[in-house]
């Protein structure tokens, strides 16, 4: 496959970037920004900075979705390609509140991108919680 690098990101937890997001009611797209808030063997983690998380339970979703929900994901649907096309073998997700009434989408990202999940917060008394799907392309 195509890829738009050849070494991982050269990312740390803290490092802010900007995300083209699916508004799926009006079938249109808007950007945000997103803190990278976890950055693990499998999985990196951003959160919309317009959302306040509690730190401690960010990454204990992200270690829940890399130790538990990752590799079930893997036995049912098989391994996506990796590294990516973004050339980092840890997948993205960007945590948001999506407008259109969604709780969450995957879509297969454009050549330039690399392989994204997208997921919205479910807000609890201070605390988070994530509901990831992965889907393999």
């Amino acid at each position: 496959p195509s890829v738009a690098r050849t070494t991982p990101l050269d990312v740390k937890v803290g490092d802010v970037e900007k995300f083209w997001v699916a508004d799926l009611a009006t079938n249109t797209n808007y950007q945000i920004a997103a803190r990278l808030g976890y950055a693990g063997p499998v999985v990196l983690m951003y959160v919309d900075t317009t959302i306040n998380v509690d730190q401690a339970a960010l990454e204990q979703s992200a270690r829940e979705f890399e130790q538990h929900i990752y590799p079930r994901d893997r036995e049912l649907f098989g391994h996506e390609n990796a590294p990516g096309i973004d050339g980092d073998p840890r997948l993205t997700i960007v945590n948001t509140a999506l407008r259109g009434g969604a709780a969450g989408y995957c879509k297969r990202p454009r050549p330039s991108s690399g392989q994204i999940i997208s997921t919205a917060p479910l807000r609890v008394p201070t605390r988070v919680s994530w509901r990831c799907t992965v889907v393999s392309p």
